[in-house]
């Protein structure tokens, strides 16, 4: 039987395209590098001040148009 590592080793673990995209255009917009976890049903961006957050929120609607999101953007404050 084979273990786990040895099933996983060869595996490529590379991100999705829509996060990739979404971290470039957040970086070259707003000058911030954030985390993104992906959900079953959002995109949950993890940002470093409550400022941050605010201002990708008020502007999630121009992001998700821009870039053609599957889902929809939630903002998490990192501690």
């Amino acid at each position: 039987m084979d273990s786990i590592f040895d099933i996983l080793k060869d595996k490529e673990f590379s991100e999705p395209a829509e996060v990739e995209s979404l971290k470039d255009y957040i970086f070259k917009n707003f000058g911030l590098k954030v985390s993104i976890m992906v959900r079953q049903k959002d995109f949950v961006i993890i940002v470093p001040s409550s400022t941050a957050a605010a201002s990708l929120r008020l502007n999630s609607q121009e992001i998700n148009k821009s870039l053609k999101l599957t889902k929809p953007l939630s903002f998490r404050i990192q501690a």
